[in-house]
């Protein structure tokens, strides 16, 4: 069930991945502390999840958790030669470099200049507006025709302005607006939500467009809402609105980490390869296709993410992420025993639960999403 499309990888992310082995790397900030006891380990996985960002985590450990769930990345191949960008050798397995075709440059084009009309009709509102539309709008020979653009531009002829905005080198070697609506057109032409870096992010914080979650991000929100739904019941008020500030397999990654003297990537190539984290990988990709072949893909999707539904449901009630990976759980009645049916009724006994083994393997995937909820072994 491998991906043949993979998603698409903001350029941006190759300085954030760069200098990957130096020191002062978050990458390798944490490999040495499996030497350390369990309570040092304890208090370097509180310290780096209360301050994610001023501990320069959090970028890594997003594109971590992307690491584990697709099956490969696609760069912007023309854009990639144009900045002489390079691409981290751990990353090479993972990566594919592909040119966009002209339909995406078009489809981003129509974008910029929608999106162009819109901020000018509200330019007065806000000083901000104007300098998104010098974003939007800024052109010139000498800018968007250097010796790199051509190489960018060999197949798409005169190209209007809106198409030089989001082709040209200096639109790819940047975090500009015009070239996230780009991305988002690219990530759309492969199937699935592209893996923007934290600049192009922030654009679209700023013009209030939310990202569509992927599929991933779909079924980790559901299973943590549901996995959790009884979490603010049973606390005070106090912790109710207590977040969680990872998404799952992020989480892994770190404390994997910590535990195992790894570097992030390495831990999230090691969670990546495990056969339940590659049948994941499948489901996604199985998901992905039924949501290309109209209603019946899409009831086909529905019936697997009801299953799903189904797991997490029995894991809240049951408070077991095991149920459906592991065993089953069975309620066994004694009530309509005579004589001593009564008897255990009523002193509250007449009802057992029990668990069955289950034989035959369960999906992959299933045991994969249940490890996020599981305390990882300690060293």
């Amino acid at each position: 069930m491998a991906d043949e499309k993979g998603v698409a990888l903001d350029l941006g992310w190759l300085h954030v991945l760069s200098n990957l082995d130096s020191n002062d790397s978050p990458n390798r900030a944490v490999s040495g502390i499996s030497r350390r006891n369990q309570r040092d380990r304890d208090a370097v996985y509180k310290r780096v999840m209360s301050d994610l960002k001023g501990t320069g985590f959090s970028d890594l450990l997003l594109f971590s958790e992307h690491l584990v769930v697709n099956e490969f990345f696609v760069l912007d191949a023309m854009a990639l030669d144009a900045r002489l960008g390079v691409i981290p050798d751990e990353l090479a397995p993972y990566v594919q470099r592909r040119k966009p075709p002209e339909e995406v440059y078009v489809a981003a084009a129509e974008a910029v200049r929608n999106l162009a009309k819109s901020l000018w009709e509200s330019k007065n509102d806000s000083p901000a507006l104007t300098h998104l539309l010098e974003d939007l709008m800024t052109d010139g020979p000498n800018e968007f025709w250097s010796a790199s653009d051509k190489r960018l531009h060999e197949y798409m002829g005169q190209s209007g302005g809106a198409e030089r905005l989001v082709a040209s080198a200096a639109s790819t070697g940047g975090d500009t607006l015009s070239r996230a609506l780009f991305y988002l057109e690219f990530g759309r032409h492969l199937g699935d939500v592209p893996v923007l870096g934290p600049g192009k992010r922030r654009w679209l914080q700023i013009i209030g467009k939310s990202m569509e979650s992927s599929l991933h991000s779909v079924i980790a929100k559901k299973f943590d809402g549901t996995v959790l739904s009884q979490l603010s019941a049973e606390l005070p008020e106090a912790f109710a609105t207590t977040k969680l500030q990872t998404p799952p397999i992020a989480e892994l990654v770190l404390k994997k980490a910590i535990a195992e003297g790894l570097t992030l990537l390495e831990s999230a190539t090691h969670i990546r390869a495990t056969p339940e984290a590659t049948d994941y990988r499948g489901m996604l990709s199985e998901l992905r296709g039924h949501l290309e072949h109209g209603r019946s893909g899409m009831f086909a999707a529905q019936k697997t993410l009801g299953g799903l539904n189904k797991i997490a449901e029995s894991w809240s009630t049951c408070s077991d992420t095991r149920v459906g990976v592991t065993h089953r759980h069975r309620t066994i009645s004694f009530e309509k025993l005579p004589y001593i049916g009564e008897l255990l009724k009523a002193v509250g006994m007449s009802k057992f639960e029990i668990r069955d083994r289950i034989l035959d393997a369960p999906p992959g995937y299933l045991a994969f999403i249940s490890s996020w909820y599981r305390e990882q072994p300690r060293l």
